[in-house]
């Protein structure tokens, strides 16, 4: 049960009062009960000293019982005079003959011993608890023993009735107090807690998503700024949800415009949105809310999604859903979910098969006629005159150009066609040693100095050893059409996890702006030069395509009119 505040106040309030009034109220009545005892004990004392001279002049005489009877009577207080041997010699209530020895009571001995007696105590002769005070009054002869003692009691029955009227008296006075601070507390109760329920009210709103409502408050204090402050925060939070929904608006267009099959999946693997594409692809009327091996049944897509999931890396494949290719990117999220797109690159690689079908048939075709060509233009070139020489040999060497590219094409085509690749151990540093030893003559023809920078031990890897002659020849080649002086290295080496093959020269440079594109088929840096010494455009590509097959990584570094650097990093066996 929820207590209100106002009642909290109030209960608060009541029980600091009682808390206070109580003990004040018990101390006040012993504080009043000692204060009359102590007035009451000087006034008494008062009273003994005036009959002092009267018992020490009359001594025991029967004169003195009567004076003591009638000033007893006079001033309603019990008058007793003891004699040094506790003998009572007159008392104003009692007949002193019928009265015990006094000289052991406390008051008597008190007022012998230290010249005055004092005792709160039952009287054994009045049979209630009375208040004692005595004195001791001389002997004719100054310096002698006291010859008695005279001593004034008083009921305690007396200050007990005074003491109660006084402490009724506080009581009501207290009771109209507590009630002047309820009614104080009531007020003080209502007025902080009437705008605390109007800012509990109002928050309610806003946690129902009324962000317009707002608190209102004429007094001017800590619950004031409490309430403006609300305002501008209900103010800012209406404002950052108006932007939540319009961005989130702006994410579901943006999301269902896609073409591609887009859909996101929870830490548990349930689909947590997805738009129209993904659902088209499914076949499912409704995905979102229902676990991923409900809607999805390809086991492909489901392997990749489990794997991405586990590693938290980001993953990308090339699947087969519904004899169409896709391409399937998840990326994992900080949830312990993951985003997944579905690329549909069926007519991309429809094309790129068309593309490689032309290829291949057209340089099947054109082999056979440019071998043809190459055949009559060297017959031609034994029996020609001087002055045809020069056309012919033009009509050879565009021939070779042609042929070449013819090959490389050839090459591409094969090495793109996904064949599972027969790879063997191979060492590398055999495959530098057979490949080197092809260029030393063009080398020398060139004046180029040729160096080779090998381990001793056999550097390992798994691949297929024609493609990778191919590649350094590639690279080799390169180096020598571009390479006017100086020299080219070739090294191999272990370095950390991998093996790597460098061809490096001192020729004319890549600029670049032109570094990323000279891998793209039929992309040369210096035109010119490549068609002065044969170059296709198509060497850099096959070794790009050779080194993927092989899981290698290409990197390249070059200075323009400083050389190049191409270095090949194997994953070592």
């Amino acid at each position: 049960m929820i207590r209100s505040i106002f009642l909290k106040i109030i209960l608060s309030f009541i029980a600091i009062i009682l808390l206070l009034a109580l003990p004040l109220s018990l101390f006040s009545s012993r504080t009043i009960e000692k204060h009359l005892t102590a007035v009451l004990k000087r006034d008494m004392e008062k009273i003994v000293r005036t009959i002092l001279p009267l018992a020490a002049d009359l001594g025991d005489t029967p004169l003195l019982d009567r004076e003591i009877d009638s000033m007893g009577e006079a001033i309603r207080t019990r008058i007793t005079i003891i004699g040094r041997d506790g003998r009572v010699w007159a008392d104003s209530t009692n007949d002193p003959e019928t009265l015990e020895n006094h000289k052991n009571r406390i008051e008597i001995r008190q007022a012998l011993l230290k010249g005055t007696g004092f005792s709160v105590r039952y009287s054994d002769t009045e049979e209630k608890k009375m208040l004692y005070v005595a004195l001791p009054f001389p002997a004719g002869t100054l310096g002698e023993e006291a010859r008695g003692v005279v001593r004034a009691s008083l009921y305690l029955e007396d200050i007990t009735l005074l003491n109660r009227a006084l402490f009724r008296s506080l009581i009501r006075l207290l009771a109209l107090l507590i009630a002047l601070a309820l009614l104080l507390a009531f007020f003080l109760s209502r007025s902080l807690s009437a705008p605390v329920r109007a800012i509990a009210a109002a928050s309610m709103d806003v946690s129902r998503g009324r962000f317009d409502a707002k608190v209102h408050l004429k007094n001017h204090d800590e619950l004031k700024t409490l309430a403006d402050n609300f305002n501008v925060m209900t103010e800012k939070l209406s404002d950052l949800f108006r932007q939540a929904r319009e961005d989130k608006e702006k994410i579901t267009n943006i999301i269902e415009s896609l073409s591609e099959a887009l859909f996101v999946i929870d830490a548990q693997g349930i689909i947590t949105l997805c738009n129209s594409s993904f659902l088209r692809l499914t076949g499912a009327s409704r995905a979102a809310g229902r676990s991923l091996h409900e809607v999805i049944v390809w086991p492909e897509l489901i392997s990749l999604i489990e794997t991405s999931r586990q590693d938290r890396k980001t993953r990308t494949e090339e699947i087969t859903l519904e004899k169409k290719s896709w391409l399937a990117s998840m990326s994992p999220i900080s949830s312990g979910g993951g985003i997944i797109l579905l690329h549909d690159i069926s007519l991309i690689r429809k094309t790129e098969k068309m593309k490689k079908d032309l290829v291949a048939n057209v340089s099947h075709e054109l082999r056979t006629p440019l071998t043809a060509i190459k055949g009559f233009a060297d017959t031609l070139l034994e029996s020609a005159q001087d002055s045809e020489k020069k056309y012919l040999e033009i009509i050879a060497a565009h021939t070779d150009r042609l042929i070449s590219i013819v090959g490389d094409l050839s090459e591409l085509a094969r090495l793109e066609e996904k064949r599972e690749p027969a790879f063997e151990s191979v060492n590398l540093s055999e495959v530098v040693e057979d490949v080197t030893l092809l260029f030393e003559k063009k080398a020398r023809e060139k004046s180029l100095r040729l160096f080779k920078e090998l381990p001793h031990e056999p550097l390992v890897i798994t691949g297929d050893k024609l493609k990778l002659e191919q590649l350094l020849i590639n690279l080799m080649e390169n180096a020598l059409r571009y390479t006017d002086k100086g020299h080219i290295t070739v090294a191999a080496g272990r370095e950390g996890p991998h093996i790597f093959l460098t061809v490096s020269d001192t020729g004319i440079g890549i600029p670049r702006g032109k570094q990323e594109r000279i891998f793209e088929r039929f992309y040369v840096v210096d035109k010119s030069r490549s068609r002065r010494t044969g170059g296709t455009g198509l060497g850099l590509s096959i070794v790009k395509h050779i080194a993927l097959i092989h899981g290698a990584e290409v990197k390249v570094r070059s200075e323009e009119k400083t050389g190049s650097s191409f270095t090949i990093l194997f994953p070592s066996v």
